[in-house]
C-alpha cells in the first residue's frame, strides 16, 4: 500500500512539474531567464527590447511578443512605424521538460568471494533548464507607419498591436 501511494505520489509530481505555465505578457521579473518584456530607451527613436518566453513557449510566439513591445513603445513616443535594425535569438535550457530521469547500475565484489550489485533511478526536476527562447531586438522608430528605411523589418505599429489582440 506504502508503495502505490509513492509510486501515485511521484507520478502526481512529475506531471505537475511538466505543466507549463501561461504565457505571460508584461515585464520580466528578476533575474535573466525571467519571463516578460524590458526595454531601454537608447534615443529618442531607438530603443533595445528583449521578451523571454515561458517555458515551453515557441520561439516564433517569443518574437511576435517582442514586437508587439516594441509597437507599444513606438505608440507611447508618439511614432507609427518601427524598423528592426538588429535581432538576437537565445535559447535557454537544454531540454523539452523540467524533470529529467537518470539511472546507474552498480556491481562490486569483496575478499572472500562477497559480490553484490545495485539498480537507481532517480528524477531530477529542475525547471531552469527546460527550454525557452529569449528574443532581443534594436528598433528604430519613425513618423510614418512604417520607420525610416522600409524593408522587409519594418513595420505598422498599430498594425502590430491589432494583431495582438485578434491572438
Amino acid at each position: 500500500m506504502k508503495k502505490t501511494i509513492f509510486l501515485l505520489g511521484a507520478g502526481l509530481l512529475v506531471l505537475a512539474a511538466c505543466a507549463s505555465p501561461s504565457p505571460v505578457y508584461g515585464p520580466a521579473g528578476p533575474g535573466a531567464t525571467s519571463p516578460g518584456y524590458a526595454s531601454v530607451r537608447v534615443e529618442d527613436d531607438r530603443w533595445r527590447v528583449r521578451f523571454t518566453g515561458a517555458p515551453g513557449q515557441d520561439e516564433e510566439d517569443v518574437r511576435a511578443l517582442a514586437l508587439r513591445r516594441a509597437a507599444e513603445l513606438a505608440l507611447a513616443a508618439g511614432f507609427e512605424g518601427f524598423r528592426v535594425v538588429s535581432e538576437d535569438v537565445e535559447r535557454i535550457g537544454d531540454r523539452e521538460s523540467p524533470v529529467g530521469v537518470r539511472g546507474g547500475v552498480a556491481v562490486g565484489a569483496g575478499s572472500g568471494g562477497w559480490r553484490g550489485s545495485g539498480v537507481g533511478i532517480g528524477l531530477d526536476i529542475d525547471p531552469s533548464r527546460q527550454r525557452r527562447f529569449s528574443v532581443r531586438l534594436e528598433i528604430i522608430a519613425g513618423a510614418g507607419p512604417q520607420a525610416p528605411g522600409g524593408g522587409d523589418n519594418a513595420y505598422n505599429a498599430r498594425a502590430i498591436l491589432d494583431a495582438a489582440e485578434r491572438r
